[in-house]
Order: structure tokens, then C-alpha cells, then sequence
């Protein structure tokens, strides 16, 4: 099926717990340590935002989750990294963002979304190439790869 990550169809393939208890599989792209976020942690996440910004030449938003978003409070930088569509071709960069959480919906999964005036969760075909931000294992801290808390 050319919609899904892999055939024959998984929806385990990244978290074989629940959404409360998250269960790293073999497949999580992520380290060791770390593992792609639950919809409700990427969801949590989402909640408050900076304004569009240029950050390291990049566009993107500083997320601040639970806490009301100011410079004060801790935040991670989701850059419009754009995507690769079922065919392959990149598009979009430093318009969109798409960060994969590891919920999925039938043939679909759940996912961030942002552009420079709206930020949600969508639910989008799972062969779509889209960014994964990792979160470690033990919720700690909400660290992104390659990327500092500010």
C-alpha cells in the first residue's frame, strides 16, 4: 500500500506501549535514549509558541508547551523544515513544518503542523516524508537533537 510506512501495514512500528506509556521499538528511528514523541507530548507542545521567526536561518517557531510562551521559560526550536512527498521531491522548506508523532490513524498518522500563521495537529499519509523530533526516553527534559533548549 503505498500510503504507509512499510507493507504489510504496522501501526506499532514506533510505539508498541500506549500514549501514557510510550514503548520504544526496534524501528524508532530515535538513538538509543530517545525515542519519537506520543501525539499528546507533540500536542502539549503546541500549546504556546513564539511568534514566526528567523532563528540560525531558519523559519520556524520557539514551542514552550505547558508554559506560557516568554524568553524566560524553557523552549525548543522546530525549524519549517518542509517535507519529501510520497514521490520523493522536497518541497516547502522554511515555509512548513511536519514533525511525526508516533500515533497513527488507520492508513494515516498523527502529526505537527505549522506554517507562519497556524499551528495544529494534523493527521496525514504515512508514506509522506516528514521530520521526527526526538524526546528522551525518560522525559527530563525535552531535548531536541541537534538543537539547545534556550
Amino acid at each position: 500500500y503505498d500510503y504507509d510506512w512499510c507493507t504489510p501495514q504496522d501501526d506499532n512500528l514506533w510505539n508498541s506501549g500506549t500514549e501514557e506509556n510510550p514503548q520504544k521499538t526496534d524501528y524508532d528511528p530515535c538513538p538509543e535514549g530517545w525515542r519519537v514523541p506520543t501525539y499528546a507530548e507533540l500536542n502539549e507542545l503546541s500549546q504556546n509558541y513564539s511568534s514566526w521567526t528567523l532563528e540560525g536561518g531558519q523559519n520556524g517557531y520557539w514551542f514552550s508547551g505547558a508554559s506560557s510562551y516568554t524568553e524566560a521559560v524553557p523552549q525548543v526550536f522546530f525549524p519549517a523544515a518542509g517535507c519529501r512527498d510520497r514521490g520523493g521531491d522536497a518541497r516547502a522548506r522554511g515555509y512548513h513544518g511536519n514533525y511525526w508523532s508516533s500515533r497513527t490513524n488507520n492508513t494515516n498518522a498523527n502529526n505537527l503542523y505549522f506554517n507562519s500563521s497556524n499551528v495544529n495537529m494534523n493527521n496525514n499519509n504515512r508514506a509522506n516524508g516528514y521530520s521526527v523530533r526526538c524526546v528522551q526516553n525518560l522525559l527530563l527534559c525535552l531535548l531536541i537533537i541537534s538543537y539547545d533548549c534556550r
